[in-house]
């Protein structure tokens, strides 16, 4: 019975969702990624379907237009965490340069054969300026995407477990992603605990 009950409650807030023409994605993930970023683990979302591309397959199997939000575990300014952030940040002049260049976007490249071809997010070609936000943890359980706003340099955040973030995408789509948790990568035991080869598990609420 409590199942029962347990499933039509579910169901009840799955046709609410859908009514406020919310769509929801519980099995998100991307990976922190830092030195491997054309791995196979990827580290693009497409928040339109709550995909994830590593850079290789965004151009093998989507399109550099769906990325709304990459991720990078490191170092940005003094500060090291996983940080969301969008492909594009309006007037940031990014030094694409892997050392010494402007973080996150530097170390976005091609892989090692090909670092500065197709697959380097300096040659994407377009890229999408997400703004990004944090949220209170009760606003992803009822969200309310018009009282969201944003300023004009919010393009990159930093996360932890139980984070909840609030983004726009370039096409004025709102939405909240919550961190759900953070785990290490099963085929790389001997890296455990490093954030660049951990995966961020996510649940996203986007607006149709």
């Amino acid at each position: 019975m409590k199942r029962f009950l347990s499933l039509c409650i579910a169901l009840m807030a799955c046709v609410a969702l859908n009514a406020q023409g919310v769509q929801e994605y519980k099995n998100a993930y991307i990976w922190g990624q830092s030195q491997r970023n054309s791995n196979d683990k990827g580290s693009a979302l497409a928040t339109k379907n709550g995909t994830t591309y590593s850079l290789a397959n965004v151009l093998k199997k989507s399109s550099v237009k769906d990325i709304d939000v990459l991720c990078y575990y490191g170092k940005v300014g003094k500060v090291t965490a996983f940080y969301l952030f969008a492909p594009l940040t309006p007037g940031l002049d990014v030094v694409w340069e892997k050392q010494g260049g402007t973080r996150p976007y530097s170390i976005f490249e091609g892989p090692q054969k090909d670092p500065d071809g197709a697959m380097a997010l300096k040659n994407w070609s377009s890229r999408n300026a997400t703004k990004f936000k944090k949220a209170a943890a009760e606003d992803y359980d009822k969200p309310d995407f018009a009282a969201l706003s944003f300023d004009n340099n919010d393009y990159i955040v930093g996360v932890e477990a139980g984070d909840v973030v609030a983004f726009e995408t370039a096409a004025g789509k709102k939405g909240l992603i919550k961190v759900l948790s953070i785990e290490d990568d099963p085929d790389k035991a001997d890296k455990a605990g490093m954030g660049g080869y951990q995966k961020l598990n996510l649940s996203i609420k986007v607006q149709k």
